[in-house]
Order: structure tokens, then sequence, then C-alpha cells
């Protein structure tokens, strides 16, 4: 294999990348970081080889006030909770085009939505994702890479924003990444084995210094395959795997000399396992627009603000005093206090005054730093979410016309960012999580999840229908559409019974459950539905008979009719049973 031409590709490819996000991005979002993070993001502050040594507490970037952090992590929590929230089923899938599906295939469908959702907290991806949001809220972008594990199933890594760089395709999409991170020598040799480890690093371990930390990176990008190898030298000279669609290529930066040109590691992907939302971004842009760079004057308007009020209250507490000129030289300690020394005269009252009479109050500035304070919240969607949150409540207090009202008006807001998280976040992350889980349908099967499930009753390929807090609230028209439909064709039956001939009752539950993101399991399944009904009709009939002999026998008794076998009463008797 020629490693050199490997090599040369990554190289090749990591230096354009990192060139262009240095060049162009780093030194604002490094302003960003400054202002919504009180250590900052080391990734943009420090080497890649000092990220080990982070602190938690960053003396030289104190807050006064960590108001804009705090909106920032309320938005992102407020995505979190309502979006992709662990407490509740925030998704389903179904048949992709939909169209009318089977009890089993529902059922069938259903269970892999079960299985899918222990995937996402068995494999940690959760608390990945609320950082995925965090960053896309301030810097515009994150990525997180999802991988095959072998104990947990799947494996979420998001990584530090200034550590990594992207590249789009034709598409518009981010289809490639390269990262730097740091490892030690005895990390390396244990990672990747001695073979693939150069000599400068073994030779690091064997003279004590195992701890002496090594520049990786690594590039994930498109594989080749089939034919296609043909027109990408990189993917016919690994000739991996065709069902490999993604490949994976880690390097040491400063390799010395080696057999294999500092190549670490080789590998592929079944999936593609890069997920790389954006906000605010036009078709071409490899890099999205925060909120974080629209709210950085009003971050650092507020730590303004905060520094004037604590320094106003300051004055307040001890002010500056004037005192007699004969204290100069015995000095005064009256606290923190500015002294000033002057002649008093013969006339002095007092031997120590303040200067001001009236001490400087803090209270409009107080006023301009709240009202600073609301602008970031609602930059951040912090308002929006109050206001889903509070209404979720209301009991009474509005009518539903109202509350509908309030919150189309929140969800006009919200729904540009969601529908951009649901392509390029939620669609390629639940799809890749399927994937694994069903890689893994032996286990599950074994573990009792998919034990008793047909799962080739789905019979074809799914797609990931959302039933989040935030994706029912932007459904709340329709499902108001189907209720005033039910209430309108109630009222008309009250005079025209045969107006109810139109509606679908079945159908109609079964799609406003999936509205709701009801589970299957609270349905009936379709033979039993037939066989209850079956029975009901059985019973009916057998009332009615009854009902129809009670009505005969009345009759008979008051010898209006005969009723032995030769006359027509008695036939009708034999009839209905009465003979049973």
């Amino acid at each position: 294999m020629d490693w050199a031409l490997i090599r040369k590709h990554c190289e090749r490819k990591a230096k354009e990348l990192f060139n262009d996000f240095d060049t162009k991005r780093k030194s604002i979002l490094a302003e960003v970081a400054r202002e919504f993070y009180p250590a900052g993001v080391a990734g943009l502050t420090k080497s890649v080889e000092n990220l080990a040594d982070e602190s938690a507490y960053d003396e030289k970037n104190r807050f006064l006030t960590t108001k804009p952090m705090d909106c920032l992590r309320k938005g992102a929590a407020g995505f979190h909770g309502n979006l992709t929230s662990p407490a509740r089923r925030w998704f389903h899938l179904r048949t992709r085009g939909g169209g009318a599906s089977s009890i089993d295939q529902d059922r069938a469908l259903d269970k892999l939505t079960e299985a899918t959702e222990w995937t996402f907290s068995f494999g940690g991806v959760y608390p990945q994702l609320y950082k995925l949001y965090e960053h896309c809220l301030c810097f515009g972008f994150g990525c997180m890479l999802v991988s095959r594990d072998r104990e947990r199933i799947v494996r979420a890594q998001t990584l530090r924003v200034g550590t990594y760089a992207l590249d789009v395709g034709e598409d518009g999409k981010v289809c490639r990444v390269v990262r730097r991170f740091s490892w030690t020598a005895d990390k390396i040799i244990s990672e990747y084995g001695e073979e693939a480890t150069p000599e400068c690093v073994k030779n690091a371990a064997r003279c004590g210094k195992g701890n002496m930390r090594w520049t990786i990176c690594n590039i994930v990008e498109p594989n080749l395959t089939g034919p296609l190898k043909a027109y990408d030298p990189i993917s016919k000279e690994l000739d991996l795997d065709d069902s490999l669609v993604y490949r994976s290529i880690y390097w040491l930066e400063s390799p010395g000399s080696s057999d294999r040109a500092g190549i670490l590691e080789t590998a592929g992907f079944t999936v593609k396992p890069i997920v790389a939302p954006r906000m605010d971004y036009e078709l071409g842009d490899v890099y999205g627009r925060g909120r974080g760079l629209d709210g950085l004057d009003l971050a650092r308007g507020i730590q303004s603000f905060q520094y004037d009020i604590l320094k106003l209250s300051g004055l307040r507490a001890q002010p500056p005093v004037v005192a007699a000129s004969e204290f100069k030289d015995t000095g005064l300690r009256l606290g923190r206090g500015q002294v000033n020394y002057a002649r008093m005269g013969e006339q002095r009252q007092a031997m120590v005054a303040p200067i001001f009479a009236s001490p400087p109050d803090s209270s409009e500035t107080r006023a301009d730093r709240q009202e600073a304070e609301m602008q970031l919240a609602d930059l951040f969607f912090n308002t929006a979410f109050a206001t889903i949150d509070a209404l979720k409540n209301q009991t009474g207090v509005k009518t539903a016309t109202e509350i509908d009202a309030l919150v189309r008006e929140n969800m006009e807001r919200l729904n540009p960012v969601v529908t951009n998280f649901d392509n390029e976040l939620l669609d390629p992350l639940v799809n890749t999580i399927v994937h694994y889980t069903l890689s893994d349908e032996a286990n599950f099967r074994e573990g009792g999840l998919l034990a008793d499930v047909d799962l080739s009753a789905i019979g074809g390929e799914t797609e990931v229908e959302y039933v989040s807090q935030i994706h029912l609230a932007a459904r709340q028209s329709q499902m108001s559409s189907v209720s005033t439909f039910l209430q309108f064709a109630g009222g008309l039956a009250q005079a025209k019974p045969e107006a109810l001939d139109l509606v679908d009752t079945d159908g109609t539950i079964r799609c406003y459950a999936k509205m709701l993101g009801v589970p299957t399991d609270c349905l009936a399944k379709e033979d039993d539905i037939l066989a209850i009904r079956a029975k009901r009709q059985s019973l009916e009939n057998a009332a009615r008979q009854q009902q129809a002999l009670a009505s005969l026998g009345d009759v008979a008794k008051l010898g209006a009719i005969p009723t032995d076998e030769g006359h027509a009463g008695g036939l009708i008797a034999k009839g209905l049973g009465a003979g049973q």
C-alpha cells in the first residue's frame, strides 16, 4: 500500500480546511467564546497539546454576571427538552411514503422505535446532543461523530469547536471533517498497536516519557465503492469493503521516519458518521452564523452594566469623603472609600464629611441592564420556550383559540430553526442510530425488546416522523382542523344521521393517535377488533331474536294468531328459534 500517497492526500485536505477556518473564523469565534463561557473554549484559545490541561476557571476571563451564559444554556435546554426530550417519545418510525398500514406493520415499527430510543439512552447520545445544541446556538455550527461501539452499540462524540474544520459537497451538506487532538505516547501504543506506531513514539515510551503528548490528525470523508473506486486514487489504494461508504484515516502530525508514513489507522463506516447541523447559512456556506455572534455586543454590554452597578453600589456603601488637612500626615483608615484632604477653615462643622450630598443611584443602570438581558434572552429563544411551557399549564385562563394563537406566534420564530435541525441534525442522527440498532438485532431479541416482533412486516424503507412538544405545537392547527371537522360532522348528524357515513372512525382515531405520538400498544390489534365486533354483532342478533319472540308470544296469548306448525305463526316462531 502506498502510505505516502495516502498521507499526502490527508495533509493537503487538512491544510486547506484548517487554513480556511483559522484565517476567516477562529478569531471572531474566540471573542464569542470569551463572552459566553467563563473559561472560554479551549479549542479556540489553546493548542491541542494543552487541551488536556484545561482548567475549569480562567483568571484572565472572569465574569461579573453569568446572564449571557445562562441565556445560551436555557436556549439549548429548551431545544433539548422540547425537541428531543429523553423523558417522552419524540419520534416514531413509519414506512416511507406513508399511506395505509396494517396493525402488524405499525406494531413492528413501534417496537423498532422503542429499541432505537433505548439505544439513544444506552449509548449516551443525549448528553452529547445537548452540547451540540449549545454549540449551534452559540457559534452557528456543531459536529458529532457517531460510530459503532461493541459495548454500548453506538458511540457519540461532540467535537470541541476549534479542534476541527468542515467541508461541504455539491449538495451543500457537510461531507468531510478533519480534526486534531493529542494523546500520550502510552495511549497511542495502546490504541493503535506497536506495528502501526512510529519509532519516535515508541522510543519516547521506552525512555520513560510515556506521558509525552503527540498531535494526531483524523479525516472522515466519503469512500467510493465498486467501479467508482477507479476515479479516486485513495479509495482504490485503501480498497475497503464496498459496504463501507465512509472512511476514517488517523495519522501522526510529526511522524519522523516511519514505514507507514505516520499513518496510524484506517477504518470504514457502513453509514455516514458525520452529524453537523448549522444555523442561518446559505447554500454553499461551510459554517453557519450563531446567535452568540448576534448577541456579542449585548453580552459585552451586560458585563459593562454589571461593572457600573457594582461601582455605584460601592460608592453608596462607602462613599469618598473630604477630611481636614491636618489628618494628611497621620492618615485615615475609612475602608475602601477614597479620602480627599482639604483645609476646612474655622467654620468647619465636621472633621470628615462625604463628598456627595446625594450618592449616585444605580436604578437607571439596572433598568438598562434588565432591558439588555431581555433582548439577549429573546435572541436565544428563552422567551418563546417560556411562553410555550406556560401555555401547557393553562387551565381555564385562556380560550383554546387564544392559546392556539399564542403557540402559533412563538412557533413562527422557532419553525425555521426546527426545520433546519430536522434536516441536518435529527434525520441523519436517527437514521444512523436505527442502522446500528438493526445491526444489533440479535441482542435486542435476546434481551426481549424485539423478542416477539416480525420486523419483516415493515416491508420497506422507513422514515422518521417527529412527535416532540415543538412538533406537536407546530401541528396544533392540523389537529385543531380534525377536531373541528368531527364537531361539524357530529352537529350535522343530529339533523341528518347519514352524514356520519362519510366519516371513517377507525382511520380518524388512528390518524389522531399518530399526530399525538400514541404508541401502537395503546390501540387494539386488527384481529382483536374484528373478533370484538363479530361477538358484538352476534349478541345484537340474539337480542333482536329474543325481542321478536317475546313480541310474538304476547300476540299469541291474545289469541290473535295460531302458533302451531300448520299455520304461518308457527313457521315464524320456528324461524326465530323458538324450538331451540
